[in-house]
């Protein structure tokens, strides 16, 4: 894979001069040799068994002045097969449109364009103790490791060349010192959104400058549509509890964005685009929460589609919604419609979040939910 620079390096690129070096210890000497002078580097079959470290040297080419290097070591390069599932995606990317690429602009409805979603997993999550000795104790500590993860993660993310890449679950720390400046340099413009509450995760969503100009975005909250929504008043007011956890509780937020191809007339059908990134509340008896929040989502990501010159935008609603395919939510979301007797209303009457403590800090799931989960209908990822 490609090893990519430190972070802490990363400001004001234009003005760093990069140096990678593979060095190995043969006996009493060592044996160095300078490899590249990019920014990044994609080791090769002849540096397996070498060390490879990346220098890093302030520079203004006006002045000519140099500042003092940063030296950092990368470790050993060790060689692996390529499993099944990257072959499978090597071929899948190299077989689809080179989306960044694409100059066509005789049809914007016509342009490609390549859009990934992830749950990244928050460093939060995966360090406590009932995180790896219950939710993940089929995972080695090490691959937990956020260290170790973000490097795969962001080699993922970049290989797939996409023009818009929504993550959730995304540390804030982590969006401003690694992947912002990383993906800034690969082009794109990134917005995050903190969730409320503690927990210091959120919504980042990168879009490819190059191929989109961002028109509008808005910040929302649970709490604040909850409170302004006159749909569900009544609801509210008839059920104090669910009151409460909307109002109060839940931390969830969403990315809204209002995206217009560049180079194209912005009169021209499809020249803009909608885009709602979210995660949806985690708790496996909430999907009534779930369903809320998803409805006045859609209510906002329909205003915002509905264009000045009487054209409608196309709306993409991504993230992770913490939804099997016959939850109330997805049913919502690909009919408009819902039953009232839907099953999952069951838990309207029972529900409370009984975390009064946690501030927000959802996806901490209490030790005794554990074996409910297992008997619960598998909750998956749904981007639609």
């Amino acid at each position: 894979g490609t090893i990519r620079p430190l972070y802490s390096c990363l400001n004001q690129t234009d003005k760093v001069k990069w140096e990678w070096k593979k060095e190995i210890k043969i006996g009493d000497k060592i044996e160095s040799e300078i490899i590249g002078n990019d920014r990044y580097y994609n080791p090769q079959e002849n540096d397996v068994g070498y060390t490879i470290y990346c220098k890093c040297t302030p520079y203004d080419p006006l002045t000519m002045i140099h500042g003092t290097p940063i030296i950092h070591k990368c470790g050993i390069v060790e060689d692996s097969e390529i499993s099944d599932i990257l072959k499978i995606r090597k071929d899948f990317i190299s077989s689809s449109p080179t989306t960044s690429t694409s100059t066509s602009t005789s049809s914007s409805t016509s342009l490609p364009f390549r859009l990934i979603c992830y749950n990244i997993l928050a460093e939060y999550y995966s360090s406590t103790p009932h995180s790896r000795q219950n939710l993940f104790n089929y995972c080695e500590e090490k691959y937990l490791d956020f260290q170790y993860r973000s490097k795969l993660i962001l080699e993922e993310i970049i290989n797939y060349n996409a023009d818009i890449i929504c993550l959730q679950e995304c540390d804030q720390k982590w969006f401003e010192n690694l992947f912002n400046p990383i993906l800034l340099m690969e082009g794109f413009r990134g917005v995050f959104t903190k969730k409320i509450g503690r927990s210091g995760e959120g919504c980042a969503t990168f879009i490819r400058d190059s191929r989109f100009e961002i028109i509008e975005h808005q910040d929302l909250s649970v709490q604040k549509l909850s409170q302004e929504n006159q749909h569900f008043e009544d609801l509210f007011n008839s059920h104090s509890i669910l009151k409460n956890l909307v109002f109060n509780k839940i931390g969830t937020v969403a990315q809204l964005f209002s995206l217009r191809f560049r180079g194209v007339d912005v009169n021209e059908k499809g020249s803009t685009i909608s885009l709602l990134n979210t995660h949806l509340f985690y708790h496996p008896k909430a999907p009534h929460i779930r369903l809320i929040s998803a409805t006045m989502f859609l209510e906002k990501l329909k205003k915002i589609s509905e264009l000045q010159n009487g054209q409608t935008a196309a709306a993409i609603f991504c993230g992770d919604l913490n939804s099997h395919p016959n939850s109330c939510t997805i049913h919502f979301i690909e009919h408009a419609l819902l039953d009232p007797t839907h099953q999952d209303w069951e838990y309207l009457q029972q529900f409370d979040w009984g975390l009064e403590d946690s501030d927000g800090e959802e996806e901490e799931v209490e030790p005794e939910l554990t074996k409910e989960l297992e008997s619960l209908p598998q909750q998956t990822t749904t981007t639609t």
